[in-house]
């Protein structure tokens, strides 16, 4: 991300956003050798110490699912369906998804024919390519997209799984 530069991370004057003077390209990139920090005494845990941030979470299932609640005024499914793309319309002002936990839709990818996979919400629904997200935060790995290992349906059901082939620097 774009910041402000200035002393040694973490310091004060790397806060708020970069409106004048020299920035900096921050890298939120995990090291593949993150194995958290124990803080100064490991033993017992403390509040400065940290987890393990890298290759965390497990591949999800059709079955590890959130659901997300939309607002805003629909009356009834063709309301949802309009606004909501893949939602589901429960009552007055309710339309919700369900999605896959640890994974994101890919925006903006299409199939052999062109057309659109899925409905680009970011949310992981049936029969979407999606990232699995295996780390805490922002970074998910770099490098080309592999298959993430097989899918297994649930409520959830045909979703491609991918994940980035390098984790970690």
């Amino acid at each position: 991300s774009w910041g402000k530069d200035g002393s040694a991370f973490p310091a004060a004057d790397n806060r708020n956003r970069w409106t004048t003077g020299t920035g900096r390209i921050w890298d939120w990139s995990l090291l593949a050798s993150d194995l958290g920090d124990p803080g100064p005494d490991a033993t017992p845990a403390t509040a400065d110490d940290l987890p393990v941030a890298l290759d965390i979470r497990a591949l999800p299932t059709g079955d590890d699912t959130l659901e997300h609640k939309w607002t805003g005024t629909a009356a009834d499914q063709a309301a949802c369906t309009a606004a909501f793309p893949g939602s589901v319309y429960i009552a007055t002002n309710d339309c919700r998804t369900t999605h896959l936990i640890n994974a994101v839709e890919i925006a903006g990818d299409v199939d052999g024919d062109g057309n659109m996979i899925g409905n680009d919400n970011s949310l992981c629904e049936s029969g979407e390519d999606c990232l699995f997200t295996p780390n805490m935060a922002s970074y998910q790995g770099h490098g080309t997209l592999v298959s993430a290992g097989a899918f297994t349906d649930g409520t959830i059901t045909g979703v491609v799984l991918w994940r980035y082939d390098t984790n970690g620097y």
